[in-house]
């Protein structure tokens, strides 16, 4: 199954993320990876948590759980109260999950 997903200004400065499908949600998903493919041809854009975890498919805890264990990459501060992750560091991240899957069933 092929899922987008997109990033979009909220208009108040922040990206929203959605995943592409067939319902009205999925349909603004599509939408959002539309959005996302044009960050990433425009340079490195920075994710808060809602969307990495959205991205990710993780909890709060999950993804701080997985930092503080140097296996999920470590975010970035952009403010005195605000931290960041690169969109390219947690996209490097899924994809080393779905080596590491592809690489476990062929070995099955």
């Amino acid at each position: 199954m092929n899922v987008n997903t997109e990033a979009r200004h909220n208009g108040k400065g922040k990206l929203r993320l959605v995943t592409g499908g067939a319902s009205a949600a999925q349909d603004a998903g599509q939408a959002k990876a539309d959005t996302l493919q044009t960050v990433i041809g425009q340079g490195d854009a920075l994710l808060r948590l809602p969307e990495v975890q959205s991205l990710a498919g993780l909890s709060r805890s999950g993804i701080y759980r997985l930092v503080r264990l140097g296996r999920f990459p470590k975010p970035v501060k952009v403010g005195s109260k605000a931290s960041a992750w690169p969109l390219s560091e947690v996209q490097a991240w899924i994809t080393a999950r779905i080596a590491a899957r592809d690489t476990k069933e062929v070995q099955a």
